[in-house]
């Protein structure tokens, strides 16, 4: 279900670009969809890319991945950007290290002309053209109930959540708050951020 999920992203973002560009630039030059990732260091993000290649492949896309390598890695995700920005892709998928660090860059190759859409983590702009995501708030409420109900209604909970600074980090640990706030005895204790990156071999 995962992997169809992420090809039918990379299909939809495909079939905008196409009617973004017109019939006469589609019949004149090969598509450019540029992406930038956070990080590649983990199966899910990986398993994206896999999807994004195969559909780009399937609908006669050129493909441009970059990836920051880190949630704190900012400055490379904004260069990465410009560099997009100055191949001139026709249009951009950004996964943002940083819901607001990002923001001039992105919509300064918006301002150019480049559409870009978001996806996995909001950018903080309301010029954003798409954003596919599943529900975080309701994760984060499915995470507090199972431990409610795992737990009995009893006990704290350390609750770690995934980098600063992202949306899903904090729509999620805010769906935990909420459901785990309905039990009169579990309650967070502690919480703490994670820059969720697996050890390089």
């Amino acid at each position: 279900m995962r992997k169809i999920i992420q090809a039918t992203v990379f299909y939809l973002t495909a079939a905008i670009c196409l009617s973004l560009a017109g019939p006469s630039a589609r019949a004149a030059d090969k598509l450019t969809v540029g992406i930038s990732f956070q990080q590649l260091s983990d199966p899910f993000f990986i398993s994206i890319i896999y999807g994004c290649q195969k559909a780009a492949m399937e609908e006669d896309i050129n493909l441009i991945i970059h990836e920051a390598g880190g949630y704190a890695n900012v400055d490379r995700q904004i260069q990465q950007i410009e560099d997009l920005i100055q191949k001139k892709v026709n249009m951009m998928i950004i996964m943002p290290t940083n819901a607001k660090g990002v923001v001039p860059v992105v919509e300064r190759a918006i301002a150019s002309g480049i559409p870009a859409m978001h996806m996995g983590s909001q950018v903080a702009s309301d010029k954003m053209i798409a954003f596919v995501q599943a529900d975080d708030n309701e994760l984060g409420a499915a995470q507090a109930r199972f431990l409610v109900s795992t737990l009995k209604g009893k006990g704290n909970v350390l609750y770690i959540a995934g980098p600063a600074g992202v949306t899903w980090t904090r729509d999620r640990l805010a769906g935990f708050r909420t459901d785990i706030g309905r039990s009169h005895t579990s309650k967070i204790s502690t919480k703490a951020n994670s820059k969720w990156l697996r050890p390089s071999s």
